[in-house]
């Protein structure tokens, strides 16, 4: 068997797909948060350094190691370099703001793109919530960011997942070697083929109806590759297409859909890519 790339996902991707529905994380004060599974690496955004300094203080409290940017243009910047567990985004900052910081950061290609973000703002109305998901943002925390609050998201994020930064376009190679193995080397490479037409099929649907903001379009092509892509050893990809379905459910509805049907299909084109590149390379062995 030639050499598939990438590692395997193990069934699970990282906490909050993109897209996933943005909301006020309120936990109830009175239950005691889950505690944190792994430390985890993370980027504190705000244009105050004591804001930093005291979320640092928290997070490093729990053995969680920080970063800081006091800018979104540094906060790209270290995001596109670093590799992060999670970004914490202030929302209102002089010059590039954290929604802008994060339509950039989303932008950007690869596992860095699907950083986990959080943003921190005074201000948790039903606007503010839809900018921050539209945006690409994961969800929100009122600030200041209240102890309890923040602990739960980080427990969230480490309880019972070997890493939250799981790559949606990483092949599951578990399942690759059981399909081989049942239906042979040239029936595999000839449906790994038709996946990869397939995944690039719906890329480009997906693309067209984000622009055009044509949800329907967007939850449908989202349902094929949720029912599809785990069966081809795909499993990662077919829970972010879910988690856009789901988000479609979300409060506001559909708030989060156009800029999940973006990264979702830039990681279906990546999972095409990544196919044709195995593909290629078995060829020449």
């Amino acid at each position: 068997m030639g050499a598939w790339p990438g590692s395997c996902v193990r069934g699970a991707i990282r906490y909050s797909c993109p897209g996933i529905m943005a909301a006020s994380l309120h936990a109830d004060p009175s239950q005691p948060a889950p505690s944190a599974a792994r430390s985890l690496r993370i980027l504190l955004v705000d244009d105050i350094a004591l804001q930093r300094a005291m979320l640092e203080l928290e997070l490093a409290g729990d053995g969680h190691a920080c970063d800081h940017a006091p800018d979104g243009e540094e906060a790209v910047r270290m995001a596109r370099d670093g590799v992060y567990d999670l970004i914490l985004m202030d929302r209102f900052m002089p010059g590039m703001d954290g929604l802008a910081a994060t339509r950039r950061i989303r932008a950007l290609p690869g596992p860095a793109g699907r950083t986990p973000i959080h943003g921190l703002t005074g201000d948790t109305g039903a606007a503010e919530i839809a900018a921050c998901a539209e945006a690409g943002m994961d969800g929100v925390l009122e600030k200041p960011a209240r102890a309890h609050e923040l602990a739960a998201l980080l427990a969230t994020l480490t309880a019972g997942r070997p890493g939250i930064a799981a790559d949606p376009a990483e092949p599951d190679r578990e399942t690759w070697v059981r399909l081989r193995r049942s239906v042979g080397d040239t029936a595999f490479a000839s449906l790994q083929r038709q996946f990869s037409a397939f995944a690039r099929e719906k890329a480009a649907i997906l693309r067209q109806a984000a622009a055009a903001g044509d949800t329907g379009t967007i939850l449908r092509t989202a349902h094929m590759l949720a029912g599809t892509s785990g069966s081809f050893g795909h499993p990662g990809l077919g829970q972010e297409a879910q988690a856009l379905q789901r988000a479609a459910h979300g409060d506001p509805p559909g708030a989060s859909v156009v800029p999940a049907a973006e990264r979702l299909a830039r990681s279906a084109t990546e999972a095409a890519d990544r196919v044709d590149a195995a593909l290629e390379a078995e060829r020449r062995d």
